[in-house]
């Protein structure tokens, strides 16, 4: 396999993460919830086995950010004690 498909099959292995797909993230309050727009998932220079989301806030500056796709994905207790997504989806996504 060469090498420029092993990465097409990496970051295509992800298809739980949706490009332009709206989220919010766990910490945001019902009546503010923050939400961001996935733009592409990345690969880090130097390390092929991190693959990052980069997203974009749909509030304020609109800033740009990467996070580890482990960390996206992962499961974390919420302002009540419960287990939520870090990131969930504020539609189907579809």
């Amino acid at each position: 396999m060469s090498f420029s498909n092993y990465l097409h099959s990496r970051l295509h292995s992800f298809g739980n993460i949706k490009k332009n797909g709206l989220y919010y993230h766990y910490k945001s309050k019902n009546y503010n919830r923050k939400i961001y727009k996935v733009l592409n998932l990345a690969i880090q220079e130097g390390n092929i086995e991190n693959i990052l989301v980069v997203y974009e806030e749909q509030f304020g500056d609109r800033m740009i950010w990467a996070r580890n796709l482990n960390e996206w994905n992962e499961e974390v207790l919420d302002e009540y004690g419960y287990k939520s997504k870090r990131f969930i989806p504020l539609f189907n996504n579809e």
